[in-house]
């Protein structure tokens, strides 16, 4: 399930095949919400602004090209079961055509990407968007990775203080296990995490994953990984690095 955010308002679409969702289930959940803010006259001309009609998928279509159409495999179903499907990508360029808002992060997250600034793109998209499948496979990662932190670190931990499981947490969140998350840096970690909806924590916490997964690539890491006496100097390294 993907999770769609537009400012105050919350969407929740669901795969209907592999990788493929269908958009009416998008469109019609929007057009509720505009529906039931329109009974206030006050609120039409926002809405308006913030909402493009959801009448018909028609207009959207026939601006994009045959490429775009190939690309975001875009089929539609006619019928009492009518469809309009299409893979995450052509559900983003919907969604983005929908609202403005949406438009603007995703614009906002590509300048950020050009820049290499990965924060910038991580809150940008965990603004407005969830991917549950994707925060799904990360918790299964801190899963693995804390209990080979534990193992490999429970001496040293008890001995110096400290967890590196706590520092990934710090340096992915910004913020210590007593905070935000109300929670320890256990496996539960991005359970909660997914509960709040927080995809640009769960990213985050992802890419120092992927940071540690590299550092132990590395010849001289592998060499003070299987020495006993030597984890220590690897514990502050690991710490040093991810508290710069």
């Amino acid at each position: 399930m993907i999770t769609l955010k537009f400012k105050a308002h919350t969407f929740n679409i669901k795969e209907v095949e592999n990788g493929v969702y269908d958009l009416n289930h998008l469109r019609k959940q929007v057009q509720e919400v505009v529906e039931a803010t329109e009974v206030s006259s006050k609120n039409v001309e926002s809405t308006e602004v913030v909402f493009k009609s959801t009448q018909s998928m028609t207009d959207w279509k026939k601006y994009l090209s045959s490429k775009e159409k190939e690309t975001y495999q875009l089929k539609s179903t006619r019928g009492r079961s009518a469809k309009t499907i299409a893979n995450k990508q052509g559900l983003i360029a919907y969604a983005a055509w929908l609202n403005e808002d949406f438009k603007l992060a995703v614009e906002k997250a590509f300048v950020s990407a050009t820049e290499n600034d990965t924060r910038a793109v991580q809150d940008a998209v965990g603004s407005v968007y969830f991917d549950l499948e994707k925060a799904l496979e990360v918790q299964e990662r801190w899963k693995k990775f804390i209990n080979w932190s534990y193992k490999t670190f429970g001496d040293i931990n008890t001995q110096y203080g400290g967890n590196i499981t706590r520092l990934v947490m710090k340096t992915s969140l910004g913020v210590s296990a007593t905070q935000a998350v109300k929670g320890k840096a256990d496996k539960l970690l991005v359970e909660r995490l997914i509960e709040q909806k927080n995809f640009s924590a769960v990213l985050a916490l992802d890419s120092t994953l992927t940071i540690i997964k590299n550092l132990l690539s590395i010849p001289l890491m592998k060499k003070l990984l299987a020495n006993a006496d030597k984890k220590k100097e690897l514990y502050i390294t690991f710490k040093t690095m991810l508290s710069a």
